[in-house]
């Protein structure tokens, strides 16, 4: 029964429309389906779910983006980076650093856009392949900037 309800709930979600629109439709379709059964079958509270195909990208959001506020997150929500995404990120990080994009050296703070300084605990400049490789000296919680902490 609650196989039906998922397959239901997942066939509901790909009728709505994504937070990002794609000119793929089997793209925007199949980031819909997937994201609809894993929020489902996971039980979690919120997830953004994201592809890109041949330059076109399709994201979508489920659940809600927290306790206190009903809607749900999409591709400019900021979320935490979990232990699963470290290697989506770290994968993502090789790719650039193959194609001359970045330099594995470059200083984390570089390509943020942040008028703030990041640096290890010991103030050594964190590198951008401290984090992939669990070197960067940064605490395991770090509290969220200020302008970041309420979410409207």
């Amino acid at each position: 029964m609650r196989m039906w309800i998922s397959i239901a709930a997942a066939a509901f979600a790909i009728s709505l429309p994504p937070s990002a629109r794609a000119q793929d439709r089997l793209l925007e379709e199949t980031v819909n389906f997937t994201g609809a059964i894993l929020y489902y079958s996971l039980g979690v509270p919120g997830l953004i779910i994201g592809a890109v195909r041949n330059g076109e990208t399709a994201v979508a959001g489920f659940g809600r983006v927290s306790d206190d506020v009903d809607r749900p997150p999409d591709g400019d929500t900021l979320m935490r980076v979990g232990s699963i995404t470290k290697v989506f990120t770290g994968t993502a990080l090789a790719s650039l650093a193959a194609d001359g994009t970045v330099q594995l050296t470059d200083p984390l703070d570089k390509h943020f856009g942040w008028n703030v300084s990041v640096s290890a605990q010991d103030g050594r400049t964190i590198r951008l392949i401290d984090p992939v490789t669990h070197t960067s000296g940064l605490p395991r919680e770090i509290e969220r900037p200020r302008a970041h902490r309420k979410i409207r």
